[in-house]
């Protein structure tokens, strides 16, 4: 069976879009990321959950496993900060982990 590496690409694009992107109040963006960070406990954790599916693509893709960590390391700090109460709820406005890995995960398709 062949995986259709376009079609998770689109995927992740709008899960980035709506997770960081998706409103705007002025100038300023954000997405779900923040808003689910609100829910004590589990907000981080869906948050996270979603953005382990740009690692994913980022394996089909065969990306270096040097990248593949960093993009598990941007999850894994707005994980832990966004779990500090107040701060990181605040912080999760900022801390745009999915944006970053994106840009990994392009620059490295076209460097295939």
């Amino acid at each position: 069976m062949k995986i259709d590496k376009t079609k998770h690409l689109v995927a992740v694009r709008k899960i980035t879009k709506l997770l960081e992107t998706k409103f705007s109040i002025w100038k300023f963006k954000f997405g779900l990321d923040p808003i689910l960070g609100l829910l004590p406990g589990i907000g981080d954790i869906i948050s996270a959950i979603l953005s382990f599916y740009i690692v994913f693509v980022a394996i089909l893709h065969k990306i270096p496993l040097l990248k593949i960590i960093r993009m598990i390391f941007n999850i894994g700090f707005d994980l832990i900060i966004g779990s500090i109460p107040i701060v990181g709820d605040a912080l999760d406005f900022v801390i745009k982990p999915n944006t970053k890995n994106l840009a990994i995960l392009e620059k490295e398709i076209k460097n295939l």
